[in-house]
């Protein structure tokens, strides 16, 4: 469910974050998302949207502020928000400085880049971003393929978090209206989303390959593992 736009507007994030807090509190982090089927389409077409009271309404209440919530632990929301779906958003995202509990007001996040508390007795972090670009879904992933998403994650997470060559990585085409990828269709006839083989991949937009600089640029990008080729 990879973007080329929002490939670039989180690893322009990411470089902003690590200027700002230093390489190590800017590290990547697994994150998963559980929300129900009917919103799958749209989240791999816009990417995780950030409550705005208009175009998108909060779901599950606000507890820890007005933004958008995921766990670092797969299990965690699949039994209250995903309603009979069995498959969830693995997102690479960027926490950077947390804060703990939900924050009295927009100056107490000063300082701060996202929350993380616990609801009541349940024992699991969830996380709160406030900007869009903090959280880059890569995979809808189901517990079969979780081994595999995981290990994509962590190879590219590998990539991005390394020192860069002077000079940023443009942030153009994620303002520029770069064409998403291509949601992909159901395979059966229920309308439901299902594991899939096909690979789908995508070039760099053209101008960010030109003036990119870093260990990711030119790279090639596909929203899912490719098969390995019979003899």
């Amino acid at each position: 469910v990879l973007r080329p736009s929002a490939v670039v507007a989180f690893v322009a994030r990411h470089r902003r974050l690590a200027a700002l807090r230093g390489l190590d509190v800017a590290r990547p982090r697994v994150a998963f998302h559980w929300t129900q089927e009917r919103n799958f389409e749209g989240i791999a077409r816009d990417g995780l949207k950030v409550p705005d009271g208009a175009g998108v309404a909060v779901a599950h209440g606000s507890s820890f502020g007005l933004g958008v919530y995921v766990s670092p632990d797969f299990r965690y929301g699949k039994e209250l928000f995903a309603y009979g779906a069995q498959a969830a958003f693995m997102c690479l995202s960027l926490p950077g400085r947390q804060h703990f509990g939900k924050p009295s007001d927009a100056a107490a996040m000063e300082g701060y880049d996202s929350v993380v508390g616990r609801e009541g007795q349940r024992g699991v972090d969830e996380w709160v971003f406030f900007r869009q670009d903090q959280l880059l879904p890569c995979f809808l992933v189901d517990e079969l393929g979780l081994i595999l998403a995981r290990e994509a994650a962590q190879a590219a997470m590998k990539v991005l978090h390394q020192p860069w060559p002077d000079g940023q990585p443009c942030a153009e085409a994620a303002q520029d209206g770069t064409e998403a990828l291509e949601v992909p269709a159901s395979t059966s006839g229920s309308g439901r989303w299902q594991r899939r083989r096909e690979v789908q991949a995508v070039d760099a937009p053209e101008h960010c390959r030109e003036h990119c600089q870093g260990p990711l640029a030119g790279r090639r990008w596909t929203n899912r593992a490719e098969p390995k080729k019979k003899k």
